[in-house]
C-alpha cells in the first residue's frame, strides 16, 4: 500500500472515531431501550411493548446485501 493512500485511510479512520465519539457512548447495558413501532417485513407494525409482552426481547441490526 502506497503512503499516500495509507495516510487517507489513517485520516478516515481518525475522522470515523471522532464523528462516533462525538455521538455519545451509547446504550447502557441493562438499559431499557425506548418505545417503538416498526413495520415488519409483511407490513404489520410491531411495537417493543408487544414484544415485551412475550418475554425477553433482542434487537438485532444486520447489514444485508441488497
Amino acid at each position: 500500500m502506497s503512503t499516500s493512500r495509507r495516510s487517507v485511510l489513517v485520516g478516515s479512520l481518525a475522522l470515523v472515531a471522532c464523528r462516533l465519539r462525538a455521538h455519545g457512548a451509547g446504550p447502557v447495558v441493562q438499559q431499557r431501550a425506548p418505545a417503538f413501532a416498526l413495520p415488519d417485513a409483511e407490513g404489520r407494525v410491531v411495537t417493543l411493548d408487544g414484544l415485551r409482552a412475550r418475554g425477553p426481547a433482542v434487537l438485532v441490526f444486520y447489514r444485508g446485501h441488497w
